[in-house]
């Protein structure tokens, strides 16, 4: 069944590995990056850039051993500046569990601008049926097989590590390798995971030789009336202002002060595109109304920041709307900063999108808040490979 998101290697005899207490893996993961654990690479997700336009991924179980008393398992799947094509719909992530897995399961990925990145990550259903991922022992270690095959050995966050819970079969090909044109920024360096310490024997799954047909889903995620990551998540919101004036601000509370997360790094502007005069002046008055309402709301007047953030936001300046958000939130107004947490995440503001996730959970919309976790994550793992590109 293939539906939209809900919701260190274990030893040569496949039996989970308890050495005591100890943090989970979900505790220690502080970015997209890899763990060591006991001495294989652990990554919270496996990611991969698209290559082109379009690109059919094919995931097949190998084998699955989880944890008694778990009534599903599977592969999350999500896109980040791109959707998945699913039954004539475009969705930003999907859940693919074990009946479509054990079948062989194809879907079209489609991304929408240059960098579009997909991820997968392990998830669960619990014995109440409620779907998981992000917590507990949960965890990837990349097999890249001498033939070019790529395997994931996943545990599953119920119980302790145990990378033979969800052995699946990776396979992604370009559909379309006309390339994307940049869109203000260059094209991202696809950050690939690591191979896994030590070898493997194959899986004894079945291998399936087609990919079945997709399953009903229960139709596209929608839209949650009702901020900031679980502790338990290996990635909590970070919804600090943005502003150069975000020093000046220590008297009001953070609502997530007390939390790590990622923090949206600024993407270099590329060259790959000429941009209109006009279009460089409204960027500019936009940019001038944010800066001159930092300024204010340094200055203490809060309520001319806002209206000044407020019209650099009602033109789509992402951080304004990002900082309204930080300013609704602590005030109370959820449906305000969800709204404008809302326009900065969907320009790509990685704390706006870690916010709207928190707000989403805390109001009860796990659903979603999942999705805006995992593309937070994703836009982050961008947001690092640009980094070390530029070194």
């Amino acid at each position: 069944m293939i539906e939209p998101v809900t919701s260190a290697v274990a030893p040569a005899t496949g039996t989970p590995f308890s050495p005591g207490p100890e943090l989970p893996l979900a505790a220690r993961y502080r970015s997209a990056d890899p763990i060591d654990w006991h001495g294989s690479m652990v990554y919270p997700m496996y990611t991969e850039q698209l290559t082109g336009s379009a690109t059919t991924l094919t995931l097949t179980l190998l084998s699955a051993t989880p944890p008694p008393g778990l009534r599903g398992l599977g592969m999350g799947l999500s896109v980040v500046d791109g959707y998945v094509g699913v039954d004539r719909r475009r969705l930003a992530g999907v859940d693919v569990w074990r009946d479509a897995l054990e079948r062989g399961i194809t879907v079209e990925l489609s991304a929408v601008q240059r960098g579009a990145l997909y991820s997968l990550t392990p998830v669960w259903l619990d014995t109440d049926g409620t779907a998981r991922s992000w917590t507990g022992n949960y965890g990837i270690v990349v097999e890249r097989a001498a033939n070019g095959r790529t395997v994931l050995w996943c545990s599953l966050g119920a119980g302790p590590p145990h990378f033979a819970d969800l052995v699946v079969e990776v396979s992604a090909t370009p559909a379309d390798t006309t390339p994307m044109p940049a869109i203000g920024m260059p094209a991202r360096v696809t950050g690939r995971p690591g191979s896994a310490t030590g070898s493997r024997a194959a899986a004894n799954g079945p291998v399936a030789s087609a990919a079945g047909p997709l399953a009903t889903g229960n139709g596209p995620h929608t839209a949650s009336t009702g901020p900031l990551a679980t502790a338990g998540g290996p990635f909590a919101a970070a919804a600090g202002p943005i502003g150069a004036a975000a020093d000046s601000r220590a008297g009001a509370h953070d609502p997530s002060a007390t939390t790590n997360g990622p923090v949206e790094a600024a993407a270099p502007q590329g060259s790959a595109r000429s941009v209109p005069d006009t279009e460089t002046t409204a960027r500019d008055y936009r940019s001038a109304l944010y800066d001159l309402g930092v300024a204010m709301f340094a200055r203490g007047e809060e309520e001319q920041a806002r209206e000044l953030w407020s019209q650099a936001a009602a033109d789509g300046h992402g951080p304004a709307a990002y900082d309204l958000g930080v300013v609704r939130f602590r005030q109370g107004d959820f449906d305000e900063a969800e709204r404008y947490w809302r326009i900065a995440a969907e320009q790509r503001g990685v704390r706006a999108m870690a916010g709207l996730a928190e707000l989403l959970e805390r109001r009860g919309a796990e659903t979603e808040a999942k999705l805006w976790r995992t593309r937070a994550i994703t836009a982050k793992t961008v947001a690092e490979s640009l980094s070390r590109r530029a070194v």
